[in-house]
């Protein structure tokens, strides 16, 4: 059996357990106590298991998240190099959703009438997102509807939320939604926070295709929360693939995820 098929069976019943042992695998896979070991050690370099004696654990997840400020000038270049690719994927007359996150944010100065976008209607519950749109109708270079999910405004990340922007989201539908993500691994999507975590989900199955946006270092990583599962997204776009496992990969297909690489667009334009 091939490494990354070990792998992706040594993460099956990592996840269905919590946790397993070398000498188990071993027997199992029908390979040696040293083979597993580097497995298991592959596994725990990208963050998808902790090495403990004699065998491996689940990784603790995520429990802290930076300030939106801070969030937003981290990695700024691959952020913008996302949002712009996300926007190109934008189509006349979408009907778009676009969610909580510094990535998701740097969609909007892309979606205007210069970049040859018209008649969009864009749903939100982003103050950030909210603001550029209405800064390129005034400049008039955005000629569609905006959908302000309203709710109770999150200082800390710069949306709202809670159950009137549920409410209101339930009795819409979207052609398109684009999702940043804390976190991305074989087992799903995941986020940090409860609440976004909650409305995402909800913006997934009221949408026709679902866009999951986040740089490469959220890749191969969990978080607190889980959004959903791989395949019921439809597109993974981030900035480079160079130091992803060929199991996550393999993942990503096996889902039915289309995988869009903003870095490969960016050298096809030079």
């Amino acid at each position: 059996m091939l490494a990354n098929k070990r792998q992706e069976r040594i993460l099956e019943l990592l996840h269905q357990s919590g946790q397993v042992l070398v000498s188990t695998l071993a027997e199992e896979l029908g390979v040696s106590d040293e083979t597993i070991r580097r497995d298991i050690m592959t596994l725990h370099q990208a963050g998808l298991a902790r090495r403990v004696h004699g065998g491996a654990v689940l990784p603790q997840p995520t429990r802290q998240e930076a300030a939106y400020p801070e969030r937003a000038d981290t990695n700024k270049e691959a952020k913008r190099q996302i949002g712009r690719l996300a926007a190109s994927l934008v189509e006349d007359g979408d009907v778009i959703v676009i969610g909580h996150g510094a990535t998701t944010d740097t969609m909007a100065p892309f979606l205007s009438t210069a970049a040859g976008l018209s008649r969009l209607t864009v749903i939100t519950p982003s103050i950030v997102t909210l603001t550029s749109l209405m800064q390129l109708h005034q400049a008039g270079k955005f000629d569609g509807t905006i959908l302000f999910l309203g709710g109770c405004v999150d200082y800390h990340n710069y949306v709202t939320g809670g159950s009137f922007a549920q409410h209101m989201l339930q009795n819409l539908s979207a052609d398109k939604a684009f999702i940043g993500a804390t976190a991305v691994d074989p087992d799903g999507i995941h986020m940090y926070q409860s609440e976004e975590n909650a409305l995402s989900a909800l913006m997934i199955q009221r949408s026709q295709q679902t866009y999951i946006l986040a740089e490469s270092e959220k890749l191969e990583k969990r978080a607190l929360y889980k959004t959903c599962d791989l395949d019921a997204v439809h597109h993974l776009i981030t900035d480079q693939t160079a130091g992803l496992s060929a199991s996550f990969l393999t993942a990503l297909r096996e889902a039915g995820l289309e995988l869009h690489v903003a870095a490969q667009e960016v050298s096809h334009e030079n």
